[in-house]
C-alpha cells in the first residue's frame, strides 16, 4: 500500500498538483482500506511514504518528483482511483490502474488543437481580424509542435526564445502569404494572440498564490517565471527586427458576450493544452464564460473591483463544489482564470524592455503587477471562503447518507420482525 500511495503522489505532483494536495490523495487512498499513520519525509533527493498496517511500519522510497505544467487528465485520473477505492475496488485493480496512468503520456494532437484554439480566440480577443486570427492559430499550433520537438534538457527561457522565434518567422511568413490573397494581416497582432498560450503569465499567478500562501519558495518560482517571460519577448522582438516589423501594440480587449464567448473558447484551448478530458475542457470553458459575464457586469464599479469579484467567484464555487465530492477543483479554477491572467501586458513590458524604452515598460508592469496581485488575493480568499462552504456541504453529505442509511437499516429490522 505505501509503495501504491506513494506512486500515487509522485503522480499528482507531476500533474502540476501541490505538495500539501498530493500527499491528502495518497492518505485518502490508505485511508480506504484501512491503514492510518501516513507521513511523509524528505532526505537527500529522495521522499518516503510511511504507513502503519497494524503494528507493522511500512515505508516506500523514490526520487522527490518535480512540479511540472498542468495535467488534467492525470489530476483526474488520481481523483478517480481515490475514488473507485472509496466504492471498495479491489487493491490489484487500483494497482494495475495506477500502473496504468503512470504509462500515459500528453496526446500531441490535442495539445496542438488546443493551442490553435486558444491563440486564435485571444488574437480576436484583443481586437484581431478573422484572417488574423487564422494566421495566430496555426503559428501557435506550429509553435506547439516546435515545443515538443525540443529536447527536455534544455533550458526554458531558452526553449522558450526559440519557440517565440520560429514561432514569429511563421507567422510573419504567413502575414506575408495572406497579403497576396488580399487578407492584411499584422504582424504584431498575430504575436500577441500567439504569446497568450506561451508566455509565463499563469505561472506567474500561481507563483504569487504559493508566496501568499506562505510558501517562500513561490518567490524562487516568480523571479524564474519572469525571467521565461523576457526571454519569449525577446524572441519575438528579435524576429520583428530582423524582419523589420513592428511586434510591439496596444491591445483592445473585447467586452460583453463577445467578449466572454472568446474567452470561453481560449479557456477552452487553454484546458485541451493541459490534456484534459473533454467534457471537463468544457466545463473550464463555461468556468471562463461566467467568470468573464460577472466582471463584465462589475465593471461600473471598476476595473479593479470588477476584476476581484470575477476572481473570487471563480475560485470560491468550485472549491465549494468540488472538494465535497472529492474532484479536482483545479480543472476549473485555471480555465477561469485564464481570461485575467495578464500575459498581453508582461509580454508588452518585456517587449519595451528589450527595447529600452523603460517608462513604456515600466507602465505595462505596473499594469500586471497590479493585476497579478488582486488575482491572488482574490484567489486565495476565494479558495478558502469555498474550502469552508465545502466543509459544510461534506457535513449535510454526510447526514444525509448517515440519516438514508439509519433509514434503510429501521425498514430492514421491520421486515425481519415480521416473519
Amino acid at each position: 500500500m505505501a509503495h501504491a500511495a506513494l506512486a500515487l503522489y509522485c503522480i499528482c505532483i507531476r500533474a502540476g498538483g501541490g505538495h500539501k494536495s498530493a500527499f491528502r490523495l495518497a492518505s485518502a487512498l490508505c485511508s480506504a482500506y484501512g491503514i492510518g499513520g501516513a507521513r511523509l519525509n524528505f532526505l537527500r533527493g529522495a521522499c518516503f511514504f510511511t504507513v502503519f498496517s497494524g503494528e507493522e511500519e511500512v515505508r516506500a522510497c523514490r526520487p522527490s518528483p518535480r512540479m511540472a505544467e498542468y495535467n488534467f487528465f492525470l489530476l483526474e485520473s488520481c481523483f478517480s482511483v481515490v475514488r473507485a477505492a472509496r466504492r471498495g475496488a479491489s487493491f490489484e485493480d487500483i494497482q494495475s490502474r495506477i500502473c496504468a496512468i503512470e504509462q500515459s503520456c500528453p496526446h500531441v494532437l490535442k495539445q496542438a488543437v488546443g493551442c490553435l484554439a486558444a491563440c486564435g480566440a485571444f488574437c480576436m480577443f484583443f481586437g484581431g481580424t478573422v484572417a488574423e486570427a487564422a494566421v495566430a492559430a496555426l503559428t501557435g499550433a506550429a509553435i506547439c509542435l516546435i515545443g515538443r520537438a525540443f529536447p527536455r534538457c534544455l533550458p526554458s527561457p531558452l526553449a522558450g526564445f526559440l519557440c517565440a522565434f520560429s514561432g514569429g518567422v511563421f507567422g510573419i511568413v504567413l502575414c506575408r502569404a495572406a497579403a497576396l490573397f488580399g487578407f492584411d494581416c499584422c504582424p504584431s497582432a498575430v504575436a500577441l494572440g500567439t504569446v497568450m498560450p506561451h508566455i509565463t503569465g499563469l505561472s506567474s499567478f500561481r507563483s504569487l498564490c504559493m508566496l501568499f500562501s506562505g510558501r517562500l519558495k513561490g518567490l524562487k518560482k516568480l523571479f524564474y517565471s519572469l525571467f521565461c517571460a523576457l526571454a519569449v519577448a525577446c524572441g519575438y522582438a528579435a524576429c520583428g527586427a530582423l524582419s523589420a516589423c513592428d511586434m510591439c501594440i496596444t491591445p483592445l480587449p473585447a467586452g460583453g458576450i463577445y467578449g466572454a464567448a472568446l474567452c470561453s473558447l481560449g479557456a477552452l484551448g487553454f484546458s485541451l493544452m493541459f490534456n484534459a478530458r473533454l467534457p471537463a475542457a468544457i466545463a473550464g470553458a463555461a468556468a471562463a464564460f461566467g467568470a468573464f459575464m460577472l466582471y463584465s457586469a462589475c465593471l461600473p464599479l471598476g476595473a479593479y473591483t470588477a476584476l476581484f469579484v470575477a476572481v473570487f467567484a471563480a475560485y470560491a464555487l468550485p472549491s465549494a463544489v468540488c472538494v465535497p465530492f472529492f474532484l479536482p477543483a483545479v480543472v476549473l479554477l485555471v480555465p477561469a482564470a485564464v481570461p485575467f491572467v495578464p500575459g498581453g501586458a508582461l509580454y508588452l513590458a518585456a517587449v519595451c524592455l528589450a527595447r529600452l524604452n523603460l517608462s513604456c515598460a515600466a507602465e505595462h508592469a505596473a499594469v500586471a503587477a497590479c493585476t497579478l496581485c488582486i488575482m491572488t488575493v482574490a484567489a486565495v480568499a476565494g479558495r478558502c471562503a469555498g474550502e469552508g462552504a465545502a466543509r459544510g456541504i461534506s457535513k449535510s453529505v454526510r447526514a444525509v447518507k448517515f440519516c438514508r442509511g439509519g433509514a434503510e437499516v429501521t425498514k430492514k429490522g421491520r421486515q425481519l420482525s415480521s416473519f
